[in-house]
């Protein structure tokens, strides 16, 4: 935090065996982006990603990703502190764990 104009959101549940592995934050530039953070979970074999950065006030509402085939990329809006949101969730987790990890965002 600080680096960021939004305040990260880190999961309060994780599947067995994962913790954080590492934290990127790219600040904004002031022109093209507003900043974003990537939160990397590992059990020390497979891992998954959580890419954060906040929905710019003029964005369209939010539409569900329909691809089955998609399924290790889902796209959450949750709000925060500052306004919303955008979560990338990119990973091996099974839909229930992604369900868990997105319902314990905070």
């Amino acid at each position: 935090q600080g680096a960021l104009p939004f305040a990260p959101l880190a999961p309060t549940i994780l599947p067995m065996n994962y913790h954080l592995g590492g934290v990127w934050v790219f600040p904004s530039d002031n022109k093209r982006t507003s900043g974003f953070v990537l939160l990397r979970y590992t059990d020390e074999v497979s891992s998954f990603s959580l890419y954060e950065h906040p929905v710019p006030p003029a964005a369209l509402p939010e539409k569900p990703v329909k691809n089955p085939y998609l399924r290790h990329v889902q796209r959450w809006r949750l709000p925060g502190i500052s306004g919303d949101t955008e979560v990338t969730y990119i990973g091996p987790l099974t839909p229930e764990q992604a369900q868990a990890v997105h319902d314990s965002l905070r």
